[in-house]
């Protein structure tokens, strides 16, 4: 699992107490485990009951006015979570006052095993929440200027591969097929050379771009996130990388 940076809200959530917490005016998730009951007042008014145990997590999702919002708690309630954004990431005990994580990092420094000229490159997982732009996978040179990207396409409502070679966009590439819902499984392929990158999605058919150059002094891999932070909340089931480009009919196997 990687997921960008969040902050839980509540104090105290192995042992929760009714609290007061200042919250800005943004999209908020409120999530818990148990069968009780969370009631909310002051700049937002709502009650949240619990489907019970784990891992049936409750969740409410709204958008409360800057100040005060106060949360009280009844029965069992386990594990609350108050974080600002649109999906609930996973859970992050508290103390005697808010905690936050830190963004997951998953990186791999490019080895004897990479073909810096040619290969083929899978991944298989899910998507659960992303904005334009995030990434899926980057393989890059330290800065943005040099890198392939597969990145998530919020217009298309699918990942699009980019190439990009001392700062000129080489190629941009959407697959072929139906856009796919966030939080679903999927399997997708790229495969680049120079003059020759295309990309499959869940065993559809190739689309390509036959012109474009390679990025030089490729350095890194980087999953779920690109060099400047670009990150959703994804499960990386899978990534495979093989040191050649591979036949457009192995491409769509791949990615099957």
């Amino acid at each position: 699992m990687l997921e960008a940076g969040r902050t839980n809200l509540v104090a105290q959530s192995g042992a929760p107490v009714d609290q007061t917490i200042t919250v800005a005016a943004v999209s908020h998730v409120l999530t818990f485990y148990g069968a009780g009951t969370i009631t909310l007042s002051g700049v937002h008014s709502a009650t949240l009951v619990g489907t019970g145990a784990f891992p049936a997590r409750t969740a409410l999702f709204f958008t409360p006015d800057e100040g005060s919002l106060t949360l009280t708690f009844s029965g069992d309630v386990t594990a609350p979570q108050l974080e600002a954004g649109a999906v609930a990431s996973s859970y992050i005990p508290t103390g005697a006052s808010a905690t936050p994580r830190a963004e997951d990092v998953a990186t791999v420094n490019l080895g004897t095993w990479f073909n810096s000229s040619q290969g083929t490159l899978v991944f298989n997982g899910t998507l659960d929440s992303a904005a334009a732009n995030d990434r899926i996978i980057e393989i890059d040179t330290g800065a943005t200027s040099s890198r392939l990207s597969l990145l998530w396409n919020t217009v298309l409502g699918k990942p699009q591969f980019q190439v990009w070679d001392g700062g000129v966009l080489q190629a941009a590439i959407a697959p072929s097929g139906n856009a796919i819902s966030l939080g679903s499984h999927f399997r997708v392929a790229i495969a680049f050379a120079a003059n020759d990158f295309v990309v499959s999605l869940n065993g559809g058919s190739v689309a390509s771009d036959t012109a474009g150059t390679m990025p030089a002094g490729l350095t890194t891999l980087r999953i779920g996130r690109s060099l400047g932070g670009a990150q959703g909340l994804m499960v990386a089931e899978g990534v495979t990388c093989y040191p050649t480009r591979l036949s457009d009919a192995e491409v769509v196997a791949l990615s099957t």
